[in-house]
């Protein structure tokens, strides 16, 4: 609903991404040969996938299993050297009860006879490949010679009660016995799985099933919020106590572009409201809030959702469509069953216009001024470079004032694939430059580069590649047809 695709970095939050990499469940120990996928995925309640080492136990765990004597069946059955080596597994089966099956029916044939004629899997496993070898000879005379398959005699899933399932893997993959073990992980086909997190918005272009991600928006095959997935967003609003409130709750950004859509349904939730200009302090804008005075005396009359810089107005609303783009993606609510969801979708956004359509040098410092003494924690600033800011001294010092004050400065590398050395506000010490990546998290052919990048997020690509960033777009222009997508041309401001 009321959505856009263009190519912008996704500026803010990128702290999200960082924090999750250290989030990631890397089951595996050091001596395994698997490792974990980034992040969490989903898997199947209660399932563990158990490689043991060859060799490592004599006994068959599904043999065991069907007959509820598994902790019995692993006395004496470790070859491995240390007195403990077979007790320890055997306190791990003992902990968590395991139903095990192997994975593959090959010890099905002939299963009885065989089993009692050769308790040991792995003998099993050999002769059960000689069978196959000799079904199939023709096959069999194209594999490569000396190449033996690998021991599968020991790949089995242990079922186990579904709440144990991350701690089973965890412990069993520590084990001397095993050679991996994990979640039993699942997918979709053409789909992108969901992470297994607690908290799924239900926004339209999240998901459709609270099961994949939702795709297609625009004919692409991968998700529709791929920026969203790409940045492990998710999975960062699961390190808070409250994964459904407390993401961005309490932070304020100052956008400062074409304004901001601040009526749009998947916004203004999220608008931020000068209490010093809300004269019934309902946290509601009221069309007796604009009285005409400048009530809280900082040179800005009736200035209750921020201000607009180029007209020198309390009227900061987009006419564009940028700003509106931008503030969807750092901030659109949540879990409201439209649209998207903001990386941060509950901090608020402090619409600042200085860039339509032209920007002056003085627009420009006013805004960053304003947004520092008027509370910002963050300053997006997503227009990247534009010439005549390199002539434009006080916007350095703006930058550097917002700074000073605790004021965390983001902004856009630029779109115009080339260095952006010397380029102001890049080329500032005090701020965080952010480069533009694909879906497949490469550079797009579009950003802008420099040993003064600090970090890159989803940008996009331009046609025909057509990886891009769906966002808010303006309510107005999509009165008519609230569920499509609504495209925008490419004629953004640079940075975008």
């Amino acid at each position: 609903m009321n959505a856009s695709k263009a190519t912008i970095p996704s500026l803010i939050l990128f702290v999200a991404a960082i924090a999750v990499s250290a989030h990631g469940q890397m089951l595996p120990n050091s001596n395994s040969q698997s490792r974990a996928p980034r992040g969490q995925i989903a898997f199947v309640p209660g399932e563990v996938v158990v490689k043991l080492k060859s060799g490592a136990l004599t006994a068959d765990l599904a043999d065991a299993s069907r007959g509820r004597a598994l902790s019995a069946s692993i006395a004496g059955a470790s070859t491995l050297s240390g007195a403990s080596a077979g007790s320890e597994f055997q306190s791990l089966i003992d902990r968590y009860q395991p139903e095990v099956a192997h994975i593959g029916r090959w010890s099905e044939s002939g299963a009885a006879t065989a089993r009692s004629a050769q308790p040991d899997p792995a003998l099993r496993w050999n002769a059960h490949v000689e069978r196959v070898r000799a079904r199939f000879p023709v096959r069999a005379r194209r594999a490569p010679a000396g190449l033996s398959p690998p021991d599968l005699s020991q790949l089995y899933v242990f079922k186990v009660a579904e709440a144990d399932t991350l701690a089973a893997a965890r412990e069993l993959s520590r084990d001397p016995h095993v050679e991996f073990a994990h979640p039993n992980y699942i997918g979709a086909v053409l789909y992108d799985a969901l992470p297994n997190v607690p908290f799924i918005p239900n926004d339209e272009f999240v998901t459709t099933d609270d099961i994949n991600w939702s795709e297609g928006a625009w004919g692409q095959i991968f998700p529709d919020l791929w920026g969203l997935q790409q940045i492990q967003a998710l999975e960062a609003w699961d390190l808070f106590a409250d994964p459904v409130n407390d993401p961005g709750q309490g932070v304020v950004v100052a956008v400062l572009d074409t304004g901001v859509d601040y009526e749009h349904p998947d916004l203004m939730e999220n608008i931020w409201i000068n209490a010093g200009e809300d004269l019934n302090s309902n946290g509601v804008v009221d069309a007796s809030d604009f009285n005409g005075i400048d009530d809280d005396a900082n040179g800005y009359i009736d200035d209750i959702r921020g201000w607009d810089f180029s007209s020198n107005d309390n009227d900061p609303k987009d006419d564009d469509f940028h700003g509106t783009h931008v503030a969807g993606t750092i901030a659109a609510v949540a879990d409201n069953g439209i649209g998207i969801a903001g990386v941060a979708p509950n901090a608020q956004i402090m619409p600042l216009k200085g860039i339509s359509p032209t920007v002056s040098c003085s627009s420009i410092s006013e805004a960053m001024i304003y947004q520092t003494d008027m509370g910002a924690d963050v300053s997006n600033n997503s227009w990247g470079y534009i010439h005549v800011l390199d002539f434009c001294p006080g916007v350095a010092l703006g930058v550097q004032y917002s700074y000073a004050n605790g004021v965390v400065f983001v902004v856009a590398a630029g779109n115009f694939a080339k260095n952006f050395a010397g380029q102001l506000p890049m080329n500032q010490s005090e701020s965080i430059v952010v480069s533009a990546s694909t879906e497949d998290d490469l550079a797009t052919d579009f950003t802008s580069f420099g040993s003064g990048v600090d970090v890159a997020a989803p940008g996009g690509s331009l046609p025909p590649d057509s990886s891009t960033i769906l966002s808010a777009l303006l309510s107005a222009e999509c009165d008519d047809h609230p569920a499509e997508v609504c495209h925008v041309d490419e004629d953004c401001p640079s940075g975008t």
